[in-house]
């Protein structure tokens, strides 16, 4: 994503971490790489969860973004 955004002439980014009750976060603003990562980083520390050991099963959800088909496969990324 990165590299598009410095190959299309981007400059700057917004991006928006939202909470499980669609509240917001914290929006940030500016250089796409360390918007970007700091937005993933908080992002992960407001949804992830840590565990021990690699799990056996694992249930998802792509809630509220199944409505359309192809919006309901981002579940399935971080679930590898």
């Amino acid at each position: 994503m990165e590299y598009v955004a410095e190959r299309s002439g981007m400059g700057v980014v917004l991006n928006i971490v939202l909470n499980k009750d669609g509240k917001c976060v914290k929006a940030l603003f500016g250089d796409i790489r360390v918007a970007f990562r700091s937005a993933v980083e908080l992002s992960c520390n407001v949804h992830g969860i840590t565990y021990s050991e690699q799990a056996d099963i694992v249930f998802t959800s792509s809630y509220p973004m199944d409505i359309k088909f192809l919006q309901a496969q981002k579940s399935l990324y971080p679930s590898e």
